[in-house]
């Protein structure tokens, strides 16, 4: 196997080391780094925190922390891709284009969006951050 590196990195209040290198059953791996985050993301300013925490040719993963934010009026997304999305902690109200009733969201809920259907953010609540996870594919 080649040599191993480590390349320290300073992350939040720990060390983790990226391009770290091991193996499993003979086979070379690089080992995911472990990132840990403030208890309070959002910024003193008031705006949503949008984090890439990973991105491929065909994948793209983010963190979102919202503390009573929503879409502005009359904005839709209208993504190219197709967006998976789970809320981590907090509450949301999710629309979709032409249903008059919103989708309630709330920690472990999750929904998959497909590519090109309008979707807009109603409501995250404004007395906790609103941690969501979302993968855009496709």
């Amino acid at each position: 196997m080649g040599s191993s590196r480590i390349l320290p990195e300073r992350c939040g209040s720990i060390t983790l080391a990226a391009g770290c290198f091991s193996e499993v059953c003979g086979v070379p791996i690089e080992r995911a780094c472990i990132r840990r985050h403030n208890a309070s993301m959002v910024n003193g300013k008031g705006e949503e925190i949008v984090e890439s925490l990973l991105e491929r040719e065909h994948v793209r993963i983010e963190r979102i922390v919202s503390r009573g934010h929503c879409s502005p009026p009359d904005f839709w997304y209208d993504q190219a891709e197709a967006e998976w999305v789970t809320l981590l902690s907090g509450r949301a109200r999710l629309r979709f284009e032409g249903d008059a009733e919103c989708l309630d969201l709330g920690p472990g809920d999750h929904v998959d969006i497909p590519a090109r259907v309008r979707h807009r953010i109603e409501w995250t609540d404004p007395d906790e951050e609103t941690v969501w996870l979302a993968v855009f594919y496709g």
